[in-house]
């Protein structure tokens, strides 16, 4: 229940340090000007969100100096032995943050999308039933989706939201391409089927504070 817990900057800064982490020793250096780019926020909610993930255990950062003279932060993720991340972790990709899918999320959207894949499970026999799916090109590794059919009190406690703000998460991680309504379940995308053009990002991109 940490993700419920942490604030809201914290949860859109999270998954962004974690796609520039170096995956065997955690380290990570983003800007926080780019932090503020791919997660749709100012620079202050990015310094707020960095500071809330002090509550993250194995989770540190520090002060360095560039080899231009520049003072920075270097950041340090927990890392989870080869060994022990069958099950225990999902990828989360990097395409979702570079495409613009998670910079355009609400707060609400980006607390509730790791949620979804969380309790996102797909069996093979559900996969290859699906109409736009040939058996023979079936890769577990390489699907584009699981489903969720976690119910939404649920969803809500894990997210740290109101059912209220699930209900608007839920349409906003739609509009944005990272889930989809299936019948009783939703298609929680690993791979988005859209991305969102570099001039339409531009022109949406926040003024730093």
């Amino acid at each position: 229940m940490i993700w419920a817990k942490i604030s809201q900057a914290a949860k859109a800064v999270y998954p962004v340090i974690g796609v520039y982490a170096n995956n065997e020793t955690g380290i990570a250096f983003p800007s926080e000007e780019t932090l503020a780019t791919l997660t749709g926020r100012t620079e202050k909610t990015v310094r707020a969100g960095i500071r809330g993930l002090d509550q993250i255990e194995g989770f540190n950062w520090l002060h360095y100096v560039t080899k231009h003279g520049r003072r920075a932060k270097k950041y340090k993720l927990p890392v989870v032995a080869k060994d022990n991340r069958k099950g225990n972790v999902f990828g989360f990709r990097r395409s979702i943050i570079e495409g613009g899918n998670w910079s355009q999320l609400t707060p609400s959207g980006q607390s509730l999308y790791p949620v979804m894949r969380h309790f996102g499970h797909l069996h093979f026999e559900e996969y290859i039933e699906l109409p736009e799916v040939e058996s023979t090109e079936y890769e577990y590794n390489n699907r584009e989706f699981d489903l969720c059919d976690a119910e939404l009190p649920v969803l809500a406690e894990y997210a740290g939201l109101t059912r209220n703000s699930v209900l608007a998460a839920l349409g906003n991680l739609e509009k944005c391409f990272l889930i989809r309504t299936d019948g009783r379940k939703w298609r929680v995308f690993i791979k988005p089927p859209y991305y969102f053009k570099r001039e339409y990002l531009n022109q949406k991109a926040k003024p730093s504070e």
